[in-house]
């Protein structure tokens, strides 16, 4: 049986209660995409709720407002005064001939008026509006045969879906751009890492257009992680281990091998968990498989250590981010040890480590005034007591409803996510589209302000 709410705004974070063999809460975290794909469910129970009228988008429905140029509403404005004095003068010109015609059979005061208004109909232009309209669309077919405005990579031109606000772009003041996706490639690639007081090196590779030789070298940070991995009395041996080991774990990435393929391929809603593994896998920490825990929502995870072996990682219980805590946890069962691996942003994590010390806080800024986007990466052991009280806690939570679930979760999260032991920083670089500096700096020269919205660091 399902039970439904009226829509409001509690009702567009608890959808309803679904009673299968236990009462279970649905939240958005059971909410299914179009164009999704199931690859750990075997099946799965399917409501449709709040359709039709009852849905979001219908009910935010409003009719769109029609966009127009100054110049349109100032010529909308003009041609009203010339049809307003038009008006007066045929009024005006009526009444004089009924007042002192000479026709022995004056006409009607109507036919008079329409007269008058075919005779001066000419002081409107009308032309005006046809001339203006064909710059326009001249204007607009210009703008989609713009060479310059041609993407190299793709072939396709410019469209102005409009011709109705051409005119007005060259009185744009200011421009408002989103950063991730916009003036950036949305290509995360995993650039460095710090351990233990150091720096691992560049982990990319270097620009073809740079490269002088004919053989290319491995990136510097590759290098040296497989060195310290493959070296057990290295003093940075066990703490790199772990710290590959918490990316390796901490995510909801899935992977797959194509057309039988050795090289693994990731997809995730995140792309900075899917350039985590990328770069997990270069330094010989690969995941090699996920699979549904049975009897539990958990998962199977097959990681390939850099000695060969393969580790099987039971993720117990997921803490998904939030804009609020802004970190994930993952709890999982390694090597017979239950583990907490948490990732998230500096400003929240530091609090939550022991060992943060003010080196951690100097690297997390150089890189930051290099552009790359900085996550700290902790874990701690758990005792299998308090694990199992908190477990409980954390079932709980889940089966609870509406606002009363955050809360429990909230709780939850606190309860875990405190005395961390800092394992490592990480720096994610998101390329710039090209010639994005240059086009800044042309429109900064034009006098037109830039406003950039993005949740990074101010250094960033």
């Amino acid at each position: 049986s399902v039970s439904l709410s009226s829509p409001t705004d509690e009702a567009l974070m608890l959808l309803s209660e679904l009673k299968v063999a236990k009462q279970s809460s649905l939240s958005f975290e059971n909410f299914v995409p179009r164009g999704c794909k199931l690859q750990q469910t075997a099946w799965m129970l399917g409501i449709a709720a709040y359709v039709g009228p009852e849905s979001k988008v219908w009910l935010n429905a409003s009719q769109p407002t029609p966009k127009t140029s100054n110049l349109q509403v100032a010529l909308n404005r003009c041609v009203g005064g010339l049809v307003a004095t038009l008006i007066i003068f045929c009024l005006y010109s009526a009444m004089l001939s009924h007042i002192v015609g000479e026709s022995d059979q004056p006409e009607d005061f109507f036919v008079t008026f329409m007269v008058y208004w075919i005779i001066l109909y000419q002081i409107v232009p009308v032309s005006l509006y046809v001339v203006f309209e064909v710059v326009k669309l001249l204007i607009g077919r210009q703008i989609n045969r713009d060479p310059k405005m041609r993407d190299p990579n793709t072939g396709v031109y410019a469209l102005a879906r409009t011709s109705d606000l051409v005119e007005e772009l060259g009185q744009v003041e200011h421009i408002f751009s989103d950063k991730t996706g916009t003036l950036t490639q949305n290509e995360m690639r995993f650039a460095r890492c710090y351990v233990k007081q150091q720096d691992f090196g560049d982990f990319r590779p270097p620009d073809p257009s740079e490269c002088t030789t004919v053989v290319v070298k491995r990136p510097p940070g590759i290098t040296f992680s497989r060195e310290v991995l493959g070296d057990t009395g290295h003093t940075l041996c066990e703490d790199t281990k772990m710290f590959w080991m918490c990316l390796a774990v901490c995510h909801d990435v899935q992977v797959d091998f194509k057309d039988g393929s050795t090289t693994p391929e990731y997809s995730g809603s995140s792309a900075d968990e899917v350039a985590f593994l990328e770069a997990a896998h270069k330094v010989g920490m690969t995941l090699r498989q996920r699979a549904a825990l049975p009897g539990s929502s958990g998962a199977v995870l097959k990681i390939q250590k850099p000695c060969g072996t393969t580790a099987s990682v039971n993720v117990l219980c997921v803490l998904p981010f939030d804009s609020d805590r802004k970190r994930m946890t993952v709890v999982c069962e390694l090597d017979g040890k239950i583990m907490c691996f948490t990732k998230g942003a500096d400003t929240t994590m530091a609090p939550l480590c022991s060992n943060v010390e003010n080196h951690v806080t100097e690297q997390l800024k150089e890189y930051a005034k290099l552009g790359l986007r900085t996550l700290v990466i902790a874990q701690k052991a758990l005792d299998k007591p308090f694990f199992e009280e908190w477990q409980q806690e954390y079932e709980d939570a889940r089966a609870a409803g509406g606002a009363e679930r955050d809360r429990l979760m909230a709780a939850c999260a606190s309860k875990m996510e405190h005395s961390l032991k800092l394992a490592g920083l990480t720096a994610i670089e998101d390329r710039l589209q090209d010639g994005v500096p240059s086009a800044i700096a042309k429109l900064t020269a034009m006098n037109i302000h830039v406003w950039m919205l993005t949740g990074d660091k101010t250094e960033t």
